[in-house]
């Protein structure tokens, strides 16, 4: 029969006891363990046999507990709707929250809106992954409407821009004919409608102003001045005005000259407020 003896590692490991008296486990105790164990910081959560029977059996309770298994080609819908409500897809296309605020309620179409909650729900998204795109959408209306109302904003410069070259020194005048022909032929309902057409949109304006202007100078309508011509009026008026018989040949001025200086006086002033640059 053959005697074995053990090595002094041996023996040092059978004295050491890794239990104290007070049931608690012996001062270095994780020094006796395999050395890649030794640092894990898990073992400093307990300090005795039940308090690591206790862990022990914690953990393997929560293997399995959370685990997400994919599906597969061989999935039942069962399983594959399973999978995706654990990642967050909510029960319902309905508990989607996707709610429209006050300043886009006239824009978003609900019944749009409610398609996308079918499809988003079809597609197996997730709450947080259909928020972000309809928070993505929402920023798309935003900045469309955005665009629209600086377009017309800037067309409203424009077509005011147009008008002033137009009407010149008469502008106020003009633009107050054209607005008292609207308020006086319009009704409440119709009446911002025209408005807008009309601020975008010179030529209806002038179109207007001519017309309130014949109705006032008929005597149609009164309460308004129409005694600042244009510019276009202006120079028609001094034409009309150098072609006076016996003007340009001088004759008036011979035979009258009271008069020639009065119509070469309005012929300068005419000429002036249709084109003041050039004094």
């Amino acid at each position: 029969m053959v005697e074995t003896t053990m090595t002094e590692t041996e023996e040092a490991a059978e004295a050491f006891s890794w239990v104290g008296e007070d049931g608690k486990f012996s001062e270095g105790w994780k020094e006796h363990l395999p050395e890649e164990l030794r640092g894990e910081q898990t073992l400093d959560t307990f300090d005795d046999v039940p308090g690591a029977m206790k862990m022990l059996v914690h953990s393997q309770k929560q293997i399995g507990k959370n685990k997400v298994v994919l599906p597969t080609e061989v999935s039942t819908p069962e399983e594959v709707d399973e999978f995706y409500s654990k990642l967050g897809k909510p029960a319902t296309a309905e508990d989607y929250k996707m709610d429209v605020p006050d300043e886009l309620a006239g824009v978003m179409d609900a019944d749009l809106i409610s398609k996308a909650k079918e499809l988003f729900h079809t597609m197996n998204l997730t709450e947080s992954q259909a928020e972000a795109l309809f928070e993505f959408d929402k920023a798309r209306y935003v900045n469309s409407a955005a665009q629209v109302e600086a377009m017309e904003q800037q067309a409203v410069q424009e077509a005011e821009e147009a008008l002033r070259n137009q009407w010149g020194a008469a502008y106020d005048e003009r633009l107050h004919i054209a607005n008292k022909v609207i308020a006086d032929n319009t009704t409440e309902e119709n009446r911002d409608e025209i408005l807008a057409v009309v601020g975008n949109s010179p030529q209806v304006a002038d179109f207007l102003a001519n017309i309130g202007k014949k109705f006032m100078e008929g005597g149609i309508t009164t309460g308004i001045s129409t005694n600042t011509p244009t510019p276009a009026e202006a120079l028609s008026k001094a034409d009309e005005l150098r072609s006076t018989p016996g003007y340009i040949n001088g004759e008036l001025y011979k035979s009258n000259p009271k008069m020639h200086a009065k119509i070469t006086a309005d012929i300068r002033r005419l000429t002036e407020s249709a084109l003041p640059e050039k004094g």
